[in-house]
C-alpha cells in the first residue's frame, strides 16, 4: 500500500512541477525560474548539472517530510535504510512523471526527445535513473536486514 501511495504522491508532484516550471524541455530543471543557480567541479561530478536554490529545498523539504517517519517509528539503520529508499524512489518516480505527464513530451517522447539536463543515457533512459534504481532497491534490501 505504501507504494501505490508513494507513485500517487510522486505524480501528483510532477503535476506541480510542470504547473511551476512549465511543459516542454524549455522550462525543465527550472531554466526559467528566477532562482540562484550553482556550477562547479563537485556539483558537475555529483549532480552532472547546475544545481539551484529551488531543488536544493524541493530536495531539503522532501527529505524532512519522509523523516516524519520517525515522529511513530524508532530510529534505526534498517529504519533510516527504508526511509532513504522511499525518498529514492520518490525522486525518480518524480522525475519520470515529470515527462510522461509533460503535455509537450509524454511518455513515447520521453525515448525520442533530446533532454539536455539529462546529458548520459544508456537503454533509452538517463544514467541517473538506472542508478537511482540500484541505490532504492540497495536500500529497501538492507532495510530487511
Amino acid at each position: 500500500m505504501i507504494w501505490l501511495w508513494l507513485i500517487i504522491v510522486a505524480l501528483v508532484h510532477s503535476k506541480i512541477e510542470l504547473e511551476i516550471e512549465g511543459h516542454g524541455c524549455s522550462g525543465g530543471w527550472a531554466r526559467n525560474l528566477p532562482t540562484k543557480r550553482y556550477y562547479n567541479k563537485i556539483i558537475k561530478f555529483l549532480v552532472g548539472k547546475e544545481l539551484t536554490t529551488y531543488h536544493v529545498f524541493l530536495v531539503t523539504h522532501i527529505i524532512l517530510l519522509f523523516h516524519g517517519y520517525f515522529l511513530f517509528r524508532q530510529w534505526s539503520i534498517p529504519n533510516e535504510c527504508y526511509v532513504l529508499s522511499l525518498i529514492v524512489w520518490y525522486l525518480l518516480i518524480e522525475d519520470f512523471g515529470w515527462f510522461i505527464l509533460n503535455k509537450k513530451i509524454g511518455f513515447k517522447g520521453l525515448f525520442k526527445t533530446k533532454i539536455s539536463w539529462h546529458k548520459r543515457i544508456w537503454l533509452y533512459l538517463p544514467v541517473s535513473y538506472w542508478w537511482s534504481m540500484i541505490l532504492g532497491t540497495g536500500l529497501l534490501l538492507l532495510s530487511k536486514i
